[in-house]
């Protein structure tokens, strides 16, 4: 920065202290402090497709689709990769399926439920509170060590109007919306400044036009805020075994990005099999991951890993 700029900036920092949440960086400083270091996801094809090495810090995530297709799996051996790398995880459980079998899902997983802060709201305004506190809570304990936040689902439940009225009682067009929009404005700026990721959960929504493509619900907001949206569509059933005695041992899901503020959108879509028995078969993404970039090659089902000068083969 020339002798100019850095005398507007001091005059800058000097008349905006009173101004309480408002920094002023340059340009150069933004990427330097707001370097988005990624965690890893469950998926290391869509770690490939952000770009980013998976969840980057700070930035909000909105993962959504119809039921049956793998979503809160995903985010169950998300949360198991982050414990790997020592992190910590919110759980917002506002769907209230933790006791009806989420906590067995989990377990069979691997996550460990007891380094699992369990949150389960009643209304969006305390799902939005639970966040924010957690938040304050790790910035005031000094926690080093990464932290995802996971939200199922942010349309689980309703709001505190909708709690104290009765069913048949006055209708507000867009009430859920717009507690919503209010809620992410306030928890956007707490996500930047603890560098803390979310990952939100949501329903699909489906069109009412023929062939149209799914939205997702809550209004506009999770889509204005979220940095990465990714859509999980299931596909096909997966069945083994002769067609007499064939047994279904899980389905086909793809899994498309919608939007992607931290990259190039290089590669929107690709296929996981998520099976019966142990979520999402990583080994197989992974090995379509190193396929795609062209570090291994199958060829006749044997697999050729490549070398810039040399070629081993190894079944793979």
């Amino acid at each position: 920065m020339d002798d100019k700029m850095t005398k507007v900036m001091n005059i800058l920092n000097k008349s905006l202290k009173e101004y309480k949440g408002l920094k002023i960086y340059t340009g150069d400083e933004v990427a330097s402090e707001h370097a988005a270091f990624g965690m890893p996801t469950a998926m290391p094809y869509l770690d490939l497709c952000i770009e980013r090495s998976g969840i980057a810090a700070g930035k909000l995530y909105e993962l959504f689709g119809f039921e049956r297709s793998g979503k809160t799996t995903f985010c169950l051996q998300t949360a198991k990769r982050i414990q790997d790398i020592g992190g910590g995880i919110l759980w917002v459980d506002a769907e209230h399926a933790w006791d009806s079998g989420g906590e067995d899902r989990a377990i069979e997983l691997g996550v460990d439920i007891s380094n699992v802060i369990l949150a389960r709201p009643q209304t969006i305004e305390a799902m939005f509170r639970v966040q924010e506190k957690v938040i304050e809570s790790i910035g005031a304990a000094s926690y080093n060590s990464p932290f995802l936040i996971i939200v199922d689902s942010i349309t689980s439940v309703p709001t505190e109007y909708e709690l104290k009225k009765e069913m048949e009682g006055e209708d507000r067009t867009g009430h859920e919306a717009k507690v919503l929009k209010r809620g992410y404005r306030r928890l956007m700026g707490m996500l930047s400044q603890s560098q803390i990721p979310a990952l939100h959960i949501n329903h699909a929504i489906a069109s009412p036009q023929a062939f149209a493509a799914a939205n997702s619900g809550g209004g506009h907001a999770v889509k204005f805020f979220a940095s990465v949206r990714i859509e999980l569509k299931h596909m096909k059933e997966l069945y083994k075994g002769t067609e007499a005695k064939k047994r279904r041992t899980g389905q086909d899901i793809k899994f498309k990005i919608h939007k992607n503020k931290l990259g190039k959108l290089r590669i929107t879509e690709f296929s996981a099999q998520l099976l019966n028995d142990g979520g999402f078969d990583l080994n197989l993404n992974l090995h379509d991951a190193l396929a795609k970039v062209g570090v291994i090659k199958a060829v006749n089902g044997d697999c050729s890993i490549l070398y810039p000068d040399s070629e081993l083969k190894r079944d793979f």
